[in-house]
């Protein structure tokens, strides 16, 4: 990365996790730029903790998804933008539920705050609501909120899988929060072309990055219908896909990246 920060490379990172949670990666990298979370609705400087940028929900519309989810069962968090001086999410009970939704509560124990009514969270930094459960539960829920909201918000299902245990995140975003616009917006402030940006992902939050960025890269370990739509398909992960594509891309004497289409490297078979 720094080979390619030193040729003028402008690296963000992507993700649909918190602001918390990319703060050790970050450091990690030695990166200090801005960084998109919560599956697009959010951009934050890493240096300051700034909010550059920001697709939120409004309350009734945040309380109406909740109302839906809740008909059909599942229990609802609510996402918020108020790090670093509060919770990242708040939730009505940590007492009982399912098993995925306790997991993500005792995995996170010191960012999350119960209150009585999610009409209590604070109005004006609503990110998202968010679900977790089993695998292959989300399909009619999704279906309801549709036919309820329409085009007003966005949905998307991401699966985890760990110890053979299959989990379900529905994300419901407002209308318009996605990694691509997100980009879009912090590009435009950098004088970047969509054409000159190449995305790398493994999920389907990553999918319209990969469909529309100049040069759309799947990870080795990305779910079928990414690598589907990719440019390019990397090494996983592990194999340090990341950093095998950026040597591909620069070179042993750099140059401008390949542009949407191409396949001229053997380290990327179609």
């Amino acid at each position: 990365m720094a080979r390619a920060a030193g040729r003028g490379v402008r690296f963000m990172l992507c993700t649909g996790r918190r602001y918390r949670t990319t703060i050790p990666v970050m450091k990690d990298l030695h990166l200090e730029v801005s960084v998109i979370v919560n599956s697009g609705a959010m951009v934050k400087n890493s240096v300051d903790h700034r909010t550059l940028y920001r697709n939120g929900m409004t309350m009734e519309l945040a309380l109406g998804v909740i109302e839906s989810l809740k008909r059909d069962g599942l229990m609802p968090t609510l996402f918020t933008d108020d790090f670093p001086g509060g919770p990242d999410f708040y939730v009505e009970s940590d007492l009982d539920g399912n098993p995925f939704f306790l997991r993500y509560l005792a995995n996170n124990k010191d960012a999350y705050q119960v209150i009585k009514d999610f009409a209590q969270a604070p109005a004006d930094r609503l990110i998202e609501v968010t679900v977790f459960d089993a695998g292959g539960k989300m399909e009619v829920p999704v279906q309801h909120l549709r036919d309820r909201f329409g085009d007003t918000i966005t949905t998307q299902i991401v699966r985890f899988s760990k110890h053979g245990n299959v989990c379900d995140c529905l994300e419901i975003l407002n209308r318009g929060a996605s990694k691509w616009n997100a980009l879009l917006h912090v590009a435009a402030g950098w004088g970047i072309k969509p054409e000159e940006i190449v995305a790398v992902g493994d999920q389907l939050n990553d999918l319209d990055m990969v469909q529309n960025a100049g040069l759309g890269v799947a990870m080795g370990n990305a779910v079928p219908e990414l690598k589907a739509e990719a440019d390019r398909v990397t090494v996983t992960c592990d194999e340090d896909g990341v950093g095998v594509l950026l040597e591909d891309l620069l070179g042993p004497e750099g140059g401008p990246p390949p542009r949407k289409g191409d396949r001229r490297s053997d380290a990327f078979p179609p």
